[in-house]
Order: structure tokens, then sequence, then C-alpha cells
């Protein structure tokens, strides 16, 4: 099959193997364990979701907060009632948090805000990156008409 390695089902050009990745991919896990980064990756991932929680309290416009590990989402609606999202709202603040505070997020569903930190981050980093978050949130449910 053209465009297949030889064995007819991978791609060679996509696929790192041979000695030197294996070696780099050995490296890369004895880093991983040694400096214990998966148990640090744990521990501020529960730290997001700790600190982002009061953020659904204190703003009508934070439906919903999940987080698995260090991904953390967080639902933008019309308001706590309801719970409508709100329209192509995630777009738009994605983009104004990229330009306002270099932060990149993703967008799912129009109206949900996902965040993928490295799993370096630190705790201090988390609490920085939850509060931009925030600060952008409060301006946002400020310029909101009333419902």
């Amino acid at each position: 099959m053209r465009g297949f390695g030889t064995d007819g089902c991978s791609a060679p050009a996509r696929t790192p193997r041979g000695p030197v990745a294996c070696a780099v991919a050995l490296k890369n896990i004895e880093i991983l364990e040694r400096e214990q980064l998966l148990d640090a990756a744990r521990r501020t991932g529960r730290l997001l979701h700790e600190l982002a929680a009061p953020l659904a309290d204190e703003l009508d416009i934070v439906g919903e907060i999940r987080q698995v590990g260090m991904t953390l989402a967080l639902e933008l609606v019309t308001d706590g009632v309801s719970r409508k999202p709100l329209p192509n709202a995630g777009v738009a603040i994605g983009r104004r948090l990229r330009d306002e505070f270099g932060m990149i997020v993703r967008v799912s569903a129009g109206s949900s805000l996902v965040m993928s930190p490295p799993f370096v981050l630190t705790e201090a980093e988390a609490g920085q990156l939850i509060e931009l978050v925030g600060t952008l949130l409060r301006r946002v449910q400020r310029s909101q008409p009333a419902t």
C-alpha cells in the first residue's frame, strides 16, 4: 500500500521509532519519575479546581466547572438559573484571554473554556491562571445586559 510502512500498517514518517526515539522516551520517563512530576500534576490539578470553584458561586455566567487531571473547563451560561449556554462566548473570551494575558485556551461546544496547562505548572502559576480568568469573566459579566 502506498504511504504505509513495509509492515502495511504504520506510517514511518509520522511515527518515531528506533533506538534514539526509545532512548529519548526512556529518559523522559526517568525524569518524570525522579522529579515526581505526575504527583505534582495531580496536586496542581486539584488546586486548579479548588481555586476555580468560587467563580461558579460568584459569577452568574459560570454555570459549571469540570476538571480531570490538569484539564479544567468552565461552562459559560447566560445566567445561573436557566444555565443556557452563553452564545458564542467561548471563542470571544478565549481570544481576549490570548490577547490580554497571553493565555491559550480551547473552546468546547461554543461556550465552554477549556484550559490544559502544562503539568509542570506550579501552584503559584495555577493561582495566577485562575485569577486572570476570573478578572476577565468579571468584566464580561458586568458588560452583559441585565436579565
